[in-house]
């Protein structure tokens, strides 16, 4: 109830704030460890975006609330595994953690791994539950013997996860300083080897998911991550090759964060509501990493005072259309909010988050007219067709944008993010 009273957003949000008691009571207080504790969490944390509230978030301790639970009923350890003798805990001998897994166990396990993994990935850090051998196996486990059609689901859902997770790890996203990777031909190959896996992982695709929504923007998270590495620096030498190299990263993650957005701004009304507090992160992520790529484009040459042809600020709208997607999506969300109840000390999610695409929009917008000395005017909103995605390698773009790749530039920013969009970007939350 907490999680789908969408409607009706004050008596939403006093469930969720009970249930949220509850669960700190029943597991800090009390010492309560139950599978059935463990399910309502990560449900509540599903739909989290229905529940927040800047001042009060907490959706790290409570992502690491379901951790603590699945180590203290021993889920994370394989039941089969008799040869362990030394540095066993207090209660490990006990005969339930031997006992063979039932399904809603594996479901839980699995859910949890894939919800830190969510996390990690929001908020760039190391993901607090690793993947491990017996994760994989409780997939193959739960495949084999699956009750429901959603059981595949969680299965695909637990290998994009893990492949997103080594993406970021052999990156480094958490922390650049120490990334292992530092010219083109590694970052080239190692970028190529992820993308075959990911390519195969969509073709294993069961023909009643080719079309699942959650996938399709989990496969578009993923080619995001990959091609991320073109705007930061650590990455790449100096040379026209590299340069050429890094353009064609750039425009295939400008390619995949578009399709990410336009996938929701397609979606059909009703699913809306539906759209899980992950799929919200996604989509903030697109807008960061489409920021980035704008002013990417908009730095001038090393060297001189000329601009490359990405230089114009009305170029770089037709490549990036942040500012017509952007809209487009504030309409999609801002449309909902008059079918929710209204409240007058609480804003609903949909205002809140359409509020927040439209301030994201705008700072885009300002930093386009500023650039172009205001001379660039905001384009009326259009529809980008999603048809092309990187799976095809790479679909076509404006003209405009393929004839500058070649040029010699010291292009910087890694951070548009650091100063403009990270009070915007990093929580859901909305001012005016």
């Amino acid at each position: 109830m907490a999680s789908m009273l969408f409607k009706d957003c004050s008596l939403q949000r006093q469930l969720g704030e009970e249930v949220r008691i509850q669960a700190h009571r029943r597991v800090l207080l009390e010492s309560e460890s139950s599978l059935e504790l463990l399910q309502g969490i990560l449900v509540y944390l599903a739909w989290y975006q229905y529940h927040f509230l800047p001042e009060t978030q907490q959706i790290v301790q409570l992502a690491q609330l379901c951790v603590a639970l699945v180590h203290n009923l021993g889920l994370d350890q394989n039941p089969d595994n008799a040869k362990r003798k030394v540095d066993l805990g207090p209660d490990e001998t006990e005969s339930y953690r031997r006992s063979t897994r039932t399904t809603d166990q594996l479901r839980a396990l699995l859910g949890t791994f894939c919800t830190a993994s969510w996390i990690a990935t929001k908020f760039r850090t190391r993901c607090a539950m690793p993947h491990t051998r017996y994760i994989e196996r409780a997939r193959q486990i739960l495949v084999s013997n699956s009750e429901y059609p959603t059981d595949h689901l969680i299965s695909f859902f637990v290998q994009t996860n893990e492949l997103s997770r080594r993406i970021c790890n052999t990156f480094a996203y958490d922390d650049l300083d120490h990334t292992e990777i530092r010219d083109e031909f590694v970052s080239t190959v190692t970028v190529q080897a992820f993308s075959r896996e990911l390519n195969d992982l969509k073709r294993s695709l069961l023909p009643e998911l080719q079309q699942n929504l959650a996938l399709e923007l989990e496969f578009h998270l993923i080619e995001t991550l990959i091609a991320e590495i073109a705007l930061h620096h650590d990455f790449w030498e100096t040379s026209p090759t590299a340069l050429g190299q890094r353009h064609r990263m750039l425009r295939n993650l400008s390619l995949s964060c578009k399709s990410l957005i336009d996938k929701v701004i397609k979606c059909p009304e009703q699913e809306v509501w539906y759209l899980t507090f992950y799929t919200y992160t996604k989509i903030c992520r697109a807008l960061s990493c489409l920021s980035n790529s704008a002013i990417f484009m908009m730095e001038q040459q090393s060297g001189g005072n000329a601009t490359t042809l990405l230089g114009n600020p009305m170029v770089v709208e037709r490549v990036v259309h942040l500012s017509s997607l952007g809209k487009e999506l504030q309409q999609k969300f801002s449309g909902q909010a008059i079918f929710i109840s209204p409240s007058h000390d609480q804003i609903d999610l949909m205002t809140m988050f359409s509020g927040m695409v439209g301030a994201v929009v705008a700072t885009y917008e300002a930093y386009l007219k500023e650039s172009s000395s205001g001379l660039y005017e905001a384009p009326r909103p259009i529809t980008y067709g999603a048809e092309n995605s990187m799976q095809s390698g790479t679909s076509s773009i404006e003209n405009d944008a393929g004839v500058c790749v070649s040029q010699d530039a010291d292009i910087v920013p890694d951070v548009f993010g650091d100063v403009v969009w990270s009070g915007v970007l990093d929580e859901l939350a909305f001012s005016t």
